[in-house]
């Protein structure tokens, strides 16, 4: 989740939300595959990125290292000839390899056939449960299809029951589902605009927000190079809160003014005196919107937040401020910015990676121009590393840029 702080609290450092890193399912194989041989006879748990943390609401993989017995998985395997579990344990690593590329379908499907087989391997419900959450949060976040992405976390809290964050973030989404059945909507040919009934500040507010939403849609359009939303494909969905809702939805505290998890997220409590704010929080959000359908999920911390906070709008005095403060400030490793940056622990040195952030932005555009700073974005979606690619074009690596 991107979550868009008040100016202020980044200057004072305060602590962000954020989407943590998953890890992959650990591997399975027997100890004597059947031919051709598998890649590994030892289960393999893929790295966690440095400096990562998982936050609540972000499926994690399940550990699949060992059975509930204690037994090493890749050992369990009849010890002659092809067998029941020796085509389990090759369904089971053919659906790792599809979840280590993103495909979650097929994944899934084949550890349905693995639970089916063996529904007492904790490894296969592990799996399953992991590959399920993953394709719950793609039909929730990507395609904003609610109900079927809870119906597939339901089940895959049914598998794993230990994994307390999937119970929680699905008590979350039946509370957006409830919100959605209950809430105000407001459309337009990109947005759907949702709020409280009651909020009568919002029912006069609602064609306003639209407007500046229709508006910086229209620009990003031609900045980002790519119109995603409306014209038969599923609107933008911007759903406004009061500030205890939004921490109940979002998990954030009082320092996000806004968030963005799919569904752009805003917390208002006295519209008067937020209005004039709101414009930038709204440019933020959706600006992470246009980053993910342009690039991904492949966009790196460093070029997201910079981009998001780029285009909020700010005045030329505000950007000095941060190409400043960058100046005077410890730099932070490019491996380290490439990550979350809301997920780390803290709060001085997230403020500083999302300042340093800017600036990088700020250098790029300063030396390529502003369209190669969306070129760089769109890279991502093609599966490029945007760090070679400055390198290839400046000879220099991104750290070496002068803020």
């Amino acid at each position: 989740m991107q979550s868009r702080p008040s100016w202020w609290l980044i200057a004072f450092a305060l602590v962000f939300g954020a989407i943590g890193v998953w890890q992959l399912v650990a591997r399975l194989a027997p100890e004597r595959a059947p031919q051709p041989p598998l890649e590994s006879t030892e289960p393999i748990a893929a790295a966690t990125p440095d400096s990562a943390r998982r936050p609540l609401d972000e499926p994690r993989a399940a550990k699949a290292a060992q059975d509930a017995g204690g037994t090493p998985a890749a050992s369990l395997a009849a010890s002659g000839g092809a067998s029941l579990a020796d085509e389990l344990a090759r369904l089971n690593n053919e659906a790792v390899r599809h979840l280590e590329v993103g495909e979650l379908e097929p994944a899934v499907e084949k550890l349905e056939r693995c639970v089916e087989g063996d529904p007492k391997r904790d490894v296969f419900r592990a799996n399953l449960a992991e590959a399920l959450a993953r394709h719950a949060r793609v039909l929730h976040d990507e395609k904003l299809l609610l109900v079927p992405a809870i119906h597939k976390l339901e089940r895959a809290v049914e598998l794993a029951p230990e994994r307390k964050e999937l119970a929680e973030l699905l008590a979350r989404w039946h509370k957006e589902r409830a919100d959605q059945l209950s809430f105000w909507h407001d459309q337009s040919p990109h947005f759907d605009l949702s709020y409280a009934g009651e909020r009568t500040d919002l029912l006069d507010a609602g064609p306003r927000l639209i407007d500046a939403l229709e508006a910086a849609y229209d620009e990003f359009r031609e900045r980002f190079g790519v119109d995603f939303a409306g014209n038969g494909r599923p609107l933008v969905q911007v759903v406004l809160y009061r500030r205890d809702e939004y921490r109940a939805r979002t998990g954030l505290g009082d320092w996000s003014s806004g968030a963005f998890d799919g569904v752009v997220r805003l917390p208002i409590e006295q519209l008067a005196l937020e209005l004039p704010g709101l414009r930038g929080v709204l440019r933020h959000e959706l600006a992470h919107a246009f980053a993910k359908a342009v690039g991904g999920g492949k966009v790196p911390g460093w070029l997201n937040e910079g981009v998001a906070q780029w285009v909020e709008g700010r005045g030329e005095a505000e950007l000095d401020w941060a190409r400043r403060t960058a100046r005077g400030q410890t730099r932070i490793g490019i491996e380290k910015l490439r990550g979350t940056l809301s997920a780390w622990e803290d709060k001085a040195t997230i403020g500083s990676a999302y300042v340093q952030s800017l600036s990088l932005v700020l250098a790029l555009e300063r030396e390529f121009g502003e369209r190669f700073v969306y070129e760089l974005v769109s890279a991502c979606g093609r599966g490029e590393d945007p760090e070679l690619v400055v390198e290839r074009m400046a000879g220099r690596r991104l750290d070496e840029f002068e803020f």
